[in-house]
């Protein structure tokens, strides 16, 4: 039997202390055994919590059975604590474990005082990260400083090396408001299902309205939840602008549409991107956690739309889960932001097991050890076994009351012992009834300091705990944030407000490479947030000054050209070739006659023959592809073309949305090898920069033009209609890595792999990027086959067998630089996750493809 009955805390869910107190009674007392060591608080923590407990000869009231035995400290000092660079507090901030208490407030009601008490924890959370304390240095100059007993430089303490503990909804309620008062971001830890919260209400409205847009009544519903964020005036307005009203319905019909081609998450994420719903919903108090919940539930809903067929079959499934908790499962539990870097809320429930640097207890005072007058049950512990007492006496009431004195006291251990350097809690004389008794004396931190061995009760104001400081709360100030070695983190909910700044900045967005290749460093201001292109590859794509714009043939070009130069520019004709190559399988030439008469008349694009197009399009397919040759003979050249792709081995225009944590133009400028993070700041986006773009945080999304396998490795093909010039060296390969450069496609490149290696370690088993992960190759159209025989291209360029292939880009994997993309791109910590859950998934599908052998073997 192994356990600390001192934390048994879990009674509400059918944990039974007594039958543990039972179990004790038969063993010998030579064959128990305790753990006397704390190796991870502070020393002076530990010996401040061993002088608390031992105030009180019973503190745990079952005497016989849980006893307090006191513990040392795993070692004689802690180097690593923080340290309070305010020498006029040095007297309050010496003791690790401070009591605070104000008797001015002695009059205050119990509301004032969690009011007063969650702005007075904001408060102190609000110094210590303006850097009222800090981490001790570990660089030489601070060592060479403390031998000298100079002020040593130090580390900030940040927003996640703190946790507020509290009993109850209502208590972390009012912390959060407090700390969002003052732009400090927090998450409050909970197991709750994501779909009791408002977004899963708002969203299946959402839902209905798009599966129903004719149904007025269903879309009026949706444009007035929370979410969505319309109010009476607009739907007002709407009611009397049929133009409006029409532009709604519009809305609702295209995300019906996105939802039928491309899936649920596909329609949320672009609802989430129009209208600059993602930023406003942001900036709200509580933004993170609400985009949290929306991702979320997208991300169950899609894949529960693998299992049913239909919208309504999928709508019915979210309802269900709304309405019934049962449902909920293990995944539906609500995700936390990026609690790393905001103040942790959580329960005491809840943080057992779990410790934090810094520890504040707010509302100790505030929880009751006794029943509750209106409960109806008496149930208590005889000493042999548990009784429900029907009759409800008062000594039944009396031993009910001493069992839930026991629950809160290990309750309050729990508490006092999560914090690893320093424990902060109030008392308020906040009192209730009509004698209005102070209400921490009813608590079980009351019974731990004021009932003393003779039963006498003890003042606050004569308190005296050996290592604990006990008295009014100290302000603390930042003395000394200029002397840190880094800057505190930003932990702002809402930074830049729209009253100061005009409009509301948020680097939360859904881009896209050709945002962030675009030039101007303030092209995402808010307006400019919800801008659309039809396909933002080819929008993308920069033609060469050596052309010029347009879609119809002239006169001034010979027919004696090959179509691939005389084939019109611009994004329009980039489109209709992406189209044709995924409307078409390679191989059908009856196929591709149809689609290229199709789609040459709805681009409208005149003057060029169709049977010119097929032949252009069967050259490309023909096109052998360098990629890496399995095998033992690397010298080998590949065989490998596009005609040679099965439909099996193939997917064509992959949507995606990638997760993105932190990205700079700075990582990008770094990772291409443009210049140096350093240099990157110094210049502060200087003219020299190729990117210069806002710091993105929230989605990557794209499309890529063709995903495909060959001989067990994984590539991305991407096709470019780009006009680079009259000679064939011009598509050499040489030419065209310094085209990649200059239209910045290196990054599009990069962001794609990133994108493929992310799928991939989803589908394939024993993933390995070295092994299964090619590269990418970058097709330009208009240099594919030009030294085709009989072309006609003959008298514009040298024509050699010893001239490289013409139009292909390929570019191999770089084991190394991809891991540098996956942190600049999905952030370090999300890529220790993912790398975490990766290896568990092929521990799994081992053990699965193990175990069906060996049945195998049988």
């Amino acid at each position: 039997m192994i356990g600390d009955p001192k934390q048994a805390i879990y009674a509400f869910r059918g944990a039974d202390i007594f039958t543990y107190m039972s179990a004790r009674d038969q063993i010998p007392d030579d064959r128990c055994f305790t753990l006397d060591t704390n190796y991870r608080s502070h020393p002076t923590l530990v010996s401040a919590t061993n002088a608390l407990w031992k105030m009180h000869p019973h503190p745990f009231v079952f005497k016989d059975h849980i006893a307090f035995h006191p513990v040392n400290a795993g070692k004689a000092a802690d180097d690593s604590a923080p340290i309070w660079p305010s020498a006029d507090l040095s007297s309050a901030l010496s003791s690790p474990l401070q009591i605070w208490y104000d008797e001015a407030f002695s009059d205050e009601s119990p509301d004032d005082a969690y009011a007063r008490i969650a702005d007075e924890c904001a408060e102190q959370i609000e110094a210590v990260l303006s850097g009222a304390a800090v981490f001790p240095a570990t660089t030489a100059k601070a060592q060479s400083q403390k031998k000298s007993n100079k002020t040593q430089d130090g580390k900030p303490l940040l927003a996640g090396d703190m946790a507020v503990l509290v009993y109850s909804r209502k208590q972390a309620a009012w912390i959060r408001n407090a700390l969002t008062a003052r732009n400090i971001g927090s998450v409050f830890l909970t197991r709750d299902s994501v779909f009791q919260t408002q977004q899963a209400s708002d969203l299946l409205v959402l839902l209905e309205a798009v599966e129903q847009p004719a149904n007025e009544s269903m879309v009026r519903r949706a444009l007035a939840t929370p979410t969505w964020g319309g109010n009476a005036s607009d739907l007002a307005l709407m009611h009397i602008d049929e133009v409006l009203w029409e532009q709604q319905l519009n809305h609702l019909q295209r995300y019906q549409h996105t939802w039928q081609r491309r899936g649920i998450m596909a329609m949320l994420m672009q609802w989430l991107d129009d209208d600059q719903r993602a930023v406003r919903l942001r900036s709200e108090p509580d933004g993170e956690r609400i985009l949290t919940n929306l991702l979320h539930l997208g991300e169950m809903l899609q894949g529960h739309s693998r299992k049913v067929r239909g919208h309504q079959a999928l709508i019915r499934w979210l309802q269900e889960h709304i309405s019934d908790e049962q449902l909920a499962q293990e995944e539906a539990q609500l995700r936390l932001e990026t609690d790393d870097k905001l103040v942790t809320i959580v329960t005491i429930h809840k943080s057992k097991g779990l410790e934090y640097p810094l520890v504040f207890l707010p509302y100790l005072w505030a929880d009751k050890a006794e029943r509750f007058a209106q409960d109806k049950e008496v149930i208590y512990y005889d000493g042999q076994r548990v009784i429900r007492d029907l009759s409800a006496s008062d000594d039944s009431k009396a031993l009910q009351n001493r069992d839930i004195l026991a629950e809160k006291m290990r309750l309050l251990y729990v508490a006092l012992t999560r914090a690893k350097y320093g424990c902060f809690l109030w008392i308020s004389n906040a009192g209730s009834g009509k004698k209005k008794t102070p209400l921490w004396l009813q608590s079980a931190l009351g019974y731990l300091l004021s009932k003393q061995s003779d039963g006498s009760e003890v003042s606050l104001a004569t308190l005296s705990i050996p290592d604990v400081y006990v008295g009014p709360r100290p302000s603390w100030q930042n003395h000394n944030q200029a002397r840190l070695d880094f800057a505190p983190e930003p932990v702002s909910a809402n930074v830049f407000s729209s009253s100061r700044y005009g409009q509301l900045r948020d680097h939360w967005r859904v881009g896209s490479y050709s945002q962030l290749a675009m030039h101007g460093q303030h092209q995402f201001e808010q307006g400019d947030a919800g801008a659309q292109v039809v396909d933002w590859e080819v929008a993308g794509e920069r033609e060469s000054s050596r052309g010029a714009l347009t879609t119809e043939t002239t006169d001034d070009m010979p027919q004696l050209r090959p179509l691939a130069l005389r084939f019109p520019k611009g994004a329009n004709p980039g489109t209709c070739l992406h189209a044709i190559f995924e409307d078409w399988d390679f191989v059908d030439t009856e196929q591709l006659r149809t689609i290229v008469h199709m789609r040459l008349t709805l681009h409208g694009i005149n003057g060029v023959e169709v049977e010119e197009v097929v032949a252009w399009f069967q050259s490309m397919v023909h096109q052998p592809l360098p990629l890496f040759v399995a095998g033992e003979n690397s010298n080998t050249k590949p065989s490998i073309q596009l005609r040679d792709l099965t439909k099996a081995s193939r997917l064509d225009e992959m949507e995606f949305y990638l997760p993105v944590g932190h990205l700079t133009a700075g990582d990008v400028e770094s990772l291409l090898g443009n210049l140096n993070q350093a240099d990157y700041e110094q210049d502060n986006i200087g003219a020299s920069a190729r990117f210069q773009f806002e710091p993105l945080t929230g989605y990557l999304k794209g499309f890529i033009d063709l995903i495909f396998e060959w001989q067990g490795r994984y590539y991305v093909l991407d096709y470019k209609s780009n006009y680079l010039g009259e000679r064939a060296e011009d598509y050499y390969p040489d030419a065209l890595r310094q085209s990649m450069v200059e239209h910045k496609y290196d990054l599009q490149s990069w962001i794609y792999m990133v994108a493929l290696d992310r799928l991939l370690a989803q589908r394939l088993p024993n993933y390995d990027p070295q092994q299964h992960l090619g590269g990418s190759v970058y097709m330009y159209l208009r240099g594919i086959a030009l030294h085709s025989a009989g072309d006609g291209f003959e008298n514009h360029t040298d024509n050699t067998s010893e001239s490289p292939a013409c139009g292909v880009c390929f570019t191999p994997l770089d084991v190394d630089a991809l891991q540098h993309w996956r942190n600049a791109l999905l952030g370090e910590s999300y890529v220790a996750q993912i790398s975490e859950q990766d290896k568990n998934d092929r521990k799994d599908k081992k053990a699965i493809i193990n175990k069906k052998e060996k049945g195998a073997d049988a």
